[in-house]
């Protein structure tokens, strides 16, 4: 394992508006990290490049950045919403980003590129089999797109305190992954979803194993989805890292900690920064 963030841990600026990518990408690599997630969600809507004529231009911008900097893109975020919400605003273009996200992951050497899935309610009440056989059908034409870019799909485990979802019983996960039989098909396990759902995430990873494909690291106090640093919250981390070295896992450990940083000036970002580094290569050697 390697530790990597995605693009987002310099996403925000204190007084409003976004870092821009390259800049965010050349001020991680100086505090340390040389492996990123390319956000892609954060990218899309609200005048995000990804939405843009141009876009495959600024795909190829940052790949030039990122070759210059000497730093991999192994992972991705698509653009998410409930896939399954016949009356979700904008969907005609929320898929068109999804697309995107898929095709410019192929671009960048991408392994695998991260997708939540949907729910279908039946009068309020939260249908697992409808659900199942509609997400099944949602993802196979993305599965396509991806195999011809040359990159794989993690289904993430979402959280469900308030409502319902699929996805946040991580067998639902496995199963939906052994019932596709697609190879570029796996799951990716949030470590700060799985905390607030009071999960045994240790035994749920050796129990995922060879289908788990990405991770996004963040910890909470297991009230609210925080998106902080690992040892910020009550999430067991020896016994996290544990399972992922039990299980052989060979891909990245990424944070998705944006929230570290969302508040801080300028001025003390890049101190934070390299802190965040250090905590990573502390649990990776655990």
């Amino acid at each position: 394992m390697r530790v990597s963030t995605s693009t987002n841990i310099l996403d925000c600026l204190p007084e409003g508006g976004r870092v821009p990518v390259l800049e965010s990408l050349a001020l991680c690599r100086e505090a340390g990290f040389r492996v990123f997630d390319m956000n892609f969600c954060d990218n899309g809507l609200e005048n995000g490049f990804l939405m843009s004529d141009d876009w495959e231009k600024k795909i190829h911008e940052i790949m030039e950045e990122g070759s210059r900097l000497g730093i991999e893109f192994s992972q991705s975020h698509l653009e998410f919403y409930n896939v399954l919400d016949p009356g979700i605003p904008n969907r005609e273009i929320r898929e068109k980003l999804v697309r995107r996200g898929i095709a410019a992951s192929g671009k960048m050497g991408v392994k695998w590129t991260v997708l939540h899935l949907g729910t279908i309610y039946e009068d309020g009440a939260y249908s697992l089999e409808k659900s199942r056989k509609a997400n099944m059908e949602y993802i196979k034409p993305h599965l396509e797109q991806a195999a011809l870019c040359g990159v794989g799909i993690a289904v993430e485990n979402l959280p469900d305190k308030e409502r319902r979802r699929f996805g946040g019983a991580p067998e639902e996960l496995m199963d939906f992954v052994d019932e596709m039989k697609a190879d570029n098909l796996g799951i990716c396990w949030d470590t700060g979803h799985g905390n607030l759902m009071k999960l045994d995430q240790a035994e749920w990873i050796r129990k995922i194993g060879s289908r788990l494909k990405a991770v996004h690291v963040a910890d909470n106090f297991g009230q609210w989805d925080e998106h902080m640093a690992p040892y910020y919250g009550s999430v067991d981390w020896v016994s996290v890292v544990h399972a992922l070295k039990e299980i052989e896992f060979p891909y990245d450990f990424t944070y998705e900690i944006h929230n570290m940083t969302r508040k801080l000036p300028l001025e003390l970002r890049m101190q934070q920064l390299r802190h965040l580094v250090d905590i990573g290569e502390y649990l990776i050697k655990l």
